[in-house]
């Protein structure tokens, strides 16, 4: 395992670097694998978000179900949905249709993103610059 000295972190943290990150959001969340993964992808998004950096998070696959339930104010991880809410691209329309009968209208605020084929273009991230994490 890499250890990486706390002073050299610092000095990275100190540096006025601005990220453009593309954060994808595959999981669902009937794991407690999935739930994992979820709070970490957004975690890291608030992250990213408190250093200044452009985030883009999309939520695909199984993930366009999680996109919905999270935005439910009932859900546990709802607050946390709420800081990160403005960096939410959308959700993928071909995945919304297949993992969770999501529509234009039950989809509610989040764009439906259809760039490639009904998906999301990652390539278009690349291409514009993007460092893409995937959860």
């Amino acid at each position: 395992m890499t250890t990486y000295p706390a002073k050299e972190i610092e000095s990275v943290r100190e540096r006025k670097i601005h990220l453009k990150v593309a954060i994808f959001i595959h999981a669902s969340l009937e794991t407690r694998e999935g739930q994992a993964r979820v709070y970490n992808a957004l975690h890291a998004v608030k992250e990213f978000m408190d250093a200044g950096d452009h985030v883009d998070v999309i939520f695909d696959g199984a993930g366009t179900r999680t996109a919905v339930e999270i935005g439910q104010p009932q859900h546990p991880l709802y607050p946390l949905f709420k800081e990160v809410e403005e960096s939410i691209t959308g959700i993928c329309r071909f995945c919304a249709h297949q993992f969770g009968g999501i529509d234009a209208k039950s989809a509610g605020s989040f764009a439906l993103i259809d760039d490639y084929h009904q998906h999301p273009s990652i390539r278009n991230f690349m291409v514009n610059g993007y460092q893409v994490l995937n959860f």
